[in-house]
C-alpha cells in the first residue's frame, strides 16, 4: 500500500486508509487540528488551482466544503497526491440531499461566467470532441456513443455553469454541528446545471437520461464494470 507523502505538507500524523474512494487511494490523518486527507490525483495543476475559487463562491453561498491545502513549495498536488481538510460526520440521507438545492442554485448563478476547468468538455462539447476530463468516446462501442451524445443533446440543454457533477450521497455528509457539507469535488467542470439539480429535484426522464449517459461514459474506463451495468440500462432506456 503506498501510502501519501506528508513530507510535502509539513505534516506528521498517524494515517488511516478512508474506504469508498471507488477511483482513488485515500487517507485521513488522526490527531490533527484539523484532520486532513490525502487522496490520489492525475488532475493537472491548472485543473487543481481552478477549483480553489470554485470552492470559495461554494462556501460564499452557504456550502459547507473541505478546503486544500497547498503544499510547503506552494503546488496544490504532490507526487499525485492532494490535501484537504477533513469533514467529521455521518452519511446523509435523501432529505438531506434535497435541502441543498437552493445553495447550488445560487451556486449556479455566481458561476455562469467562470471558463471550462482545464482539461475538461461540457455535454455539449462532447457532441463534436472525443475526451474531455475522465471521458474518452474513442474507448467506447460507437452505438454507445451515439446514445450518449443523443441523451445529451435531448437533456442537458438549458443553463450552463459550474457544477460538481457528483452529488451521489457518498458525497454528502452530515456534519457534527448539523451542517450537510459536500465533498469530492474532483468531476467539477462547467456543463449543465441540470447534472447537478436533477440530482437534488424534480426531473424530467431525458434529464434523468443525459445524467446516467454521463456517468457510462465517465466511468467507461475508470470503473469499468459499473459502467458497462449501467450502459445495458441506458442502452435500454434509448430502446423505448
Amino acid at each position: 500500500m503506498t501510502l501519501p507523502p506528508i513530507h510535502h505538507w509539513a505534516v506528521q500524523l498517524e494515517l488511516q486508509p478512508l474506504m469508498g474512494g471507488h477511483r482513488h487511494s485515500v487517507f485521513r490523518t488522526y490527531g490533527g487540528e484539523p484532520d486532513l486527507v490525502f487522496k490520489t490525483t492525475d488532475r493537472s495543476e491548472a485543473a487543481l488551482a481552478w477549483l480553489v475559487p470554485v470552492m470559495n463562491t461554494a462556501r460564499a453561498c452557504g456550502l459547507v466544503v473541505p478546503k486544500m491545502i497547498p503544499t510547503q513549495a506552494g503546488t496544490w498536488h504532490a507526487d499525485g497526491w492532494t490535501c484537504e481538510t477533513y469533514i467529521r460526520g455521518e452519511p446523509a440521507t435523501l432529505e438531506d440531499r434535497t435541502k441543498l438545492l437552493e445553495a447550488f442554485t445560487d451556486f449556479h448563478t455566481k458561476t455562469q461566467h467562470l471558463p471550462q476547468r482545464p482539461g475538461f468538455a461540457d455535454a455539449q462539447a462532447l457532441q463534436s470532441v472525443e475526451t474531455g476530463g475522465d471521458v474518452d468516446l474513442n474507448a467506447m462501442p460507437s452505438t454507445l456513443v451515439a446514445v450518449c451524445r443523443a441523451a445529451w443533446r435531448d437533456g442537458a440543454a438549458g443553463p450552463h455553469s459550474v457544477v460538481h457533477g457528483d452529488l451521489s450521497l457518498g458525497n454528502i455528509i452530515r456534519g457534527v454541528d448539523g451542517q450537510i457539507a459536500v465533498i469530492d469535488w474532483d468531476e467539477c467542470r462547467r456543463d449543465a446545471t441540470v447534472f447537478d439539480t436533477a440530482v437534488l429535484g424534480p426531473a424530467t426522464p431525458a434529464q434523468n437520461r443525459a445524467r446516467l449517459a454521463w456517468e457510462v461514459a465517465c466511468c467507461w474506463t475508470r470503473e469499468p464494470d459499473r459502467a458497462r451495468k449501467l450502459a445495458k440500462d441506458l442502452m435500454k432506456d434509448a430502446a423505448r
